[in-house]
C-alpha cells in the first residue's frame, strides 16, 4: 500500500479509547471560540488604522489628504473603520466590511478617472501576532474544555 515513497497508517482495532477521548469533543464551544477569535482580529485590524500599518507591519502609503491637513490615513469620516464587523459559526470567524469602497483600499488600483490610481493599504488579514494569538486562543479554549470534564 505505501509502496516507493509512500506513506501506511496503520488503525489498531480497539478504537474505544480513541472514540472515548473525541467524545469529550463532542461539545466544545467552536461558536464561542470563533467570536473570541473573530473579536480579537477585529481589534487588531482597528489597531492598524491606528498605526496606519498593513498586517505584515508596513506602513501604509499616505493619502494626499492626510499628508495636507496631518491626518490619518483611511480615517478621514473613520466611516471603513466603522463598518468592520464579525461574524462567527461552529466552522468559521470571519471578519470584514460591507463598505463599496473597501476593495480598492485593501487590494490597491483603478479608482476611477476621479480618483485615478490608488495604492494598496491592506487592513484586513492576519499577522505573525495573530496567528500566534489564534493559536494561544485555541489551546486555552481545548484546556478550559477538558478542565471542565474532568482532565488536568
Amino acid at each position: 500500500m505505501g509502496g516507493k515513497g509512500g506513506i501506511t497508517l496503520k488503525v489498531p482495532r480497539d478504537l474505544t479509547r480513541f472514540e472515548a477521548e473525541i467524545s469529550n469533543l463532542a461539545d466544545f464551544p467552536f461558536i464561542k471560540l470563533n467570536k473570541n477569535i473573530a473579536n480579537a482580529i477585529r481589534n487588531s485590524t482597528l489597531q492598524r488604522f491606528q498605526d496606519e500599518k498593513d498586517p505584515e507591519g508596513e506602513p501604509w502609503q499616505p493619502s494626499e489628504r492626510a499628508e495636507l491637513n496631518g491626518d490619518k490615513t483611511l480615517s478621514d469620516t473613520a466611516r471603513l473603520k466603522n463598518s468592520i464587523t464579525t461574524a462567527a459559526s461552529v466552522d468559521e470567524a470571519e471578519v470584514g466590511t460591507n463598505t463599496v469602497y473597501a476593495r480598492i483600499h485593501q487590494l490597491g488600483g483603478e479608482a476611477g478617472k476621479r480618483n485615478g490610481t490608488m495604492p494598496k493599504r491592506s487592513y484586513l488579514g492576519l499577522s505573525k501576532e495573530d496567528e500566534e494569538l489564534v493559536g494561544k486562543m485555541i489551546k486555552a479554549q481545548i484546556k478550559r474544555h477538558l478542565k471542565s470534564k474532568g482532565y488536568k
